[in-house]
């Protein structure tokens, strides 16, 4: 008799033990849930209690912006654009999602995308999700226009935001807008530029635009201002604009 009622507590119990491990969300579930990650401050509460950190992070559901570094079959190496840095200019942390293959197949190494997810372990260094989307690769920033100058043949606009990075400090980063091409060898080719017009927006040295567009990632570079002081400036290359408003 023990043994008919074991079996049957067993049947009842696995449609909701089924439901527990099939619980994946789906994109749209996680949009409307995810919050902008700080990725700074799990960073810091694993170094002070690795425990504690995956008992608060983990299910957690975010989203972000980062650029991607490596591609795997069915995984991608992200490294957030508010990814803490150390002191040697590198960043301290990356995100190993887990995509669907559609989504994968989205991807390009160095482009900057949009991605949500959730978060199912921490190692030192790196965050986990093996339940995440891709979302889009449209990028919105706020930033100055610094100068004007040829590049390789082509008029170059510098555009740079001091974007808030959580947790870091003197964090620029610098995008270039590549316009029409010059061709070096007509008389005034080496003139200097004073404006540049984007998307039908003419911008000044000085203006302040903010701009959607595609963005590529160069370079993390570094300088030591003495003092304890340190600048990075993280350099994009802005492709694909898609709208341009000047403030």
């Amino acid at each position: 008799m023990k043994r008919i009622w074991a079996l049957i507590l067993a049947a009842a119990l696995m449609p909701s033990l089924a439901a527990c491990g099939s619980g994946a969300m789906s994109e749209e579930k996680m949009l409307e849930n995810a919050e902008a990650c700080d990725f700074a401050a799990i960073q810091a509460a694993y170094d002070d209690n690795s425990v504690n950190a995956e008992e608060t992070y983990c299910g957690q559901v975010y989203r972000f912006a980062g650029y991607v570094e490596q591609i795997d079959e069915t995984s991608a190496k992200v490294i957030p654009l508010n990814a803490p840095i150390g002191i040697s200019g590198a960043y301290d942390l990356a995100v190993d999602v887990t995509l669907p293959a559609e989504d994968i197949r989205e991807l390009s190494t160095f482009e900057v995308v949009n991605l949500v997810g959730e978060i199912s372990a921490l190692d030192a260094g790196t965050v986990h999700m093996e339940t995440a989307y891709y979302v889009d690769d449209h990028i919105t920033f706020t930033g100055t226009v610094e100068g004007f100058a040829l590049n390789s043949g082509f008029r170059q606009t510098t555009i740079d935001s001091d974007m808030e990075i959580i947790g870091d400090d003197g964090v620029t980063f610098r995008y270039t807008y590549l316009g029409d091409s010059v061709d070096l060898g007509e008389p005034g080719a080496f003139d200097t530029f004073e404006q540049e017009t984007i998307q039908g927006v003419t911008l000044l040295e000085g203006d302040t635009v903010t701009i959607t567009g595609k963005l590529t990632y160069e370079i993390t570079t570094y300088m030591d201002l003495g003092g304890g002081i340190q600048a990075y400036t993280r350099e994009f290359s802005l492709t694909d604009v898609e709208s341009v408003e000047k403030q």
